[in-house]
């Protein structure tokens, strides 16, 4: 089991890091853990039909097709959040899992900067939400326990620079924390590539299962936990 977290784990931190395909070229299904998985071949299909129809998008927007392939959460609002509350998630979200806890452990006062970015949330159009379900992962304390319930706070912020046509949602820059349940907090986490991965993905649902689509890349649920399932990609250019 250990060995298979280990290379799961390797998996994660390998294609969150990955470059940015090159173009012109056709989509791909870069990798998938079915050879012609027809999963991934109707993901391909989704996302060759967005850029046909919005072909002046750029590559970015491959997520914002992929995240068009799925069902949105049944998200609840959460309303008026405390100043405090907002400024520990601003700093969970800027300097990561380990060392939000370390300063925790050691109980360092909260920053200013921190302070001062929960006061921009409340005056701005940033929004939290919560996501409740069924959710097995390799990292949390109770990983892979059948039926565990994960709470998901998504932090919603609207991007500066507009969103991909097409898909209104995309409007927004999305982050995700695992919390306590009672929302007390952030979840301490066993490892910290799932912080990166929900820090860096879109949270969507396939038939009421948890998918993480980040880029062209789509994160489900096995019995291990959470794995890339597909990668879609353009084919670099070929030489003539």
């Amino acid at each position: 089991m250990r060995k298979r977290h280990a290379a799961v784990i390797g998996v994660l931190m390998f294609v969150l890091h990955g470059g940015a395909s090159a173009r012109p070229g056709r989509w791909q299904v870069d990798s998938t853990d079915v050879p012609n998985d027809p999963a991934c071949t109707r993901l391909r299909k989704v996302v060759e039909d967005y850029f046909r129809r919005h072909p002046a998008m750029p590559d970015a927007c491959v997520e914002a097709a992929l995240g068009g392939a799925f069902e949105m959460p049944p998200l609840q609002r959460l309303a008026n959040p405390s100043a405090d509350f907002i400024a520990h998630i601003e700093k969970y979200l800027q300097v990561g899992a380990q060392s939000y806890f370390a300063d925790v452990d050691r109980g360092a006062a909260l920053e200013d900067m921190y302070v001062y970015r929960a006061e921009m949330f409340v005056k701005g159009k940033d929004q939290l939400f919560v996501w409740r379900g069924k959710m097995a992962d390799q990292f949390s304390p109770y990983g892979t326990v059948p039926g565990v319930v994960k709470t998901i706070l998504q932090h919603r912020r609207p991007k500066s620079g507009g969103g991909c046509d097409g898909k209104p949602d995309e409007e927004d820059v999305e982050a995700h924390i695992l919390m306590k349940e009672d929302l007390s907090g952030p979840l301490r986490l066993e490892h910290a590539v799932i912080d990166n991965l929900l820090a860096n993905a879109r949270l969507r649902l396939d038939h009421g299962t948890p998918v993480f689509i980040s880029g062209g890349k789509v994160f489900k649920q096995d019995r291990y936990g959470l794995s890339l399932t597909c990668s879609i990609k353009r084919e670099p250019p070929r030489s003539r």
